[in-house]
């Protein structure tokens, strides 16, 4: 069997050769860091924002004393407000866990709150319109119903040429009527009080004719009450319809003619 030779050792031209190789590879990789290095500080000195990011990223971090929360320069190991150590990494990352779980809750309560609000304002506004609309529903039910209370108000007027025969008959519808009228009235409705003189109201009264003044009574005031209204809880079921004093008709304008000279 044969047996390994040993390397031979390499001639000083090899060893020449290897280093200038080395040296080479070397050259190539700091010349490849110098421009990547180059074009990183190129792309920050074109944007304004990287620059301010990269100041930002080299400024010392204050901490924050984990007892009284007061916040330290970076250079100093005890707080300089109540004398606590300077907490460590861990701590550090617990506390920054803890503030931002403190954030997140304060962020749900507030749209808690705000939900809440918004709940609220909705139920008061439906029980507002609930409200609202059961008596418009009342009114409307009250005015279809003023009619027959204004029948009834005519016919328990006892006639002239009445007999004593028909007086017990009549009065026994008359009580009956009234009892009816009666009943009407514990709804909250009344006859409203509109008398002559008084200032027309477009709210109250209805205009169903304009007449002149008999006297030096102003435009606008009632002459007559031709129908009574009606209220309902203080309010106006059915206008009164009257009779006014008629605005005085405007003066036709008189046309100047100019005279040619």
């Amino acid at each position: 069997e044969e047996k390994a030779q040993p390397d031979s050792p390499a001639s000083p031209a090899e060893e020449e050769g290897k280093e200038e190789a080395a040296d080479s590879a070397e050259g190539e990789a700091e010349a490849a860091g110098g421009e990547e290095a180059g074009g990183e500080a190129a792309e920050a000195a074109a944007d304004p924002g990287a620059q301010a990011e990269v100041a930002e990223a080299k400024k010392p971090q204050k901490w924050t004393c984990s007892s009284c929360g007061a916040k330290n320069f970076a250079v100093v190991t005890e707080c300089h407000k109540c004398g606590s150590r300077r907490p460590s990494e861990a701590e550090a990352n617990l506390m920054a866990e803890r503030d931002a779980a403190k954030a997140e809750v304060g962020t749900i309560m507030d749209d808690f709150l705000r939900l809440q609000a918004d709940l609220q304002n909705y139920r008061r506004q439906h029980n507002e319109s609930m409200v609202r609309a059961q008596q418009l529903g009342r009114q409307d039910a009250l005015r279809q119903l003023v009619p027959l209370v204004e029948d009834i108000t005519e016919a328990v007027e006892p006639p002239a040429d009445m007999a004593e025969t028909e007086k017990p008959l009549f009065d026994s519808y008359s009580l009956l009527f009234n009892k009816v009228a009666d009943a009407y009235g514990k709804f909250g409705v009344d006859v409203m009080e509109t008398a002559v003189g008084e200032k027309f109201d477009q709210l109250k009264h209805r205009k169903v004719e304009e007449r002149e003044a008999p006297g030096d009574e102003a435009p606008g005031t009632i002459l007559e009450v031709l129908k009574t209204g009606w209220n309902v809880d203080g309010r106006v079921l059915i206008p009164s319809e009257v009779a006014i004093v008629a605005s005085p008709e405007p003066e036709p304008e008189e046309e100047e003619e100019e005279e040619e000279e």
